[in-house]
């Protein structure tokens, strides 16, 4: 299973999971968000359990994960992929 971190809780971010989710590939192991707060009520939305959560970028690439998905506003992809 490839292990995915995401960047972003949206609504894109949650059709994306999900999408990920029916596949079998996949598995969502961390939640970048400006909140911890926001963070939880997406985990929680998706009905996930044991999942990381950072809200500090330089600390969310330190954890471990296959890949990551950059849902954030397009303005941000360079600095947070960089």
């Amino acid at each position: 299973m490839i292990s995915l971190g995401i960047i972003g809780t949206n609504w894109i971010t949650k059709q994306f999971v999900k999408a990920t989710d029916e596949t079998k590939a996949f598995g969502l192991t961390n939640v970048y968000s400006r909140t911890e707060q926001k963070a939880q009520e997406f985990i929680d939305d998706l009905g996930k359990r044991d999942i990381s959560i950072s809200t500090d970028l330089k600390k969310f690439f330190k954890e471990d994960f296959d890949t990551v998905y950059i849902a954030s506003p397009n303005a941000l992809h360079f600095i947070q992929a960089k």
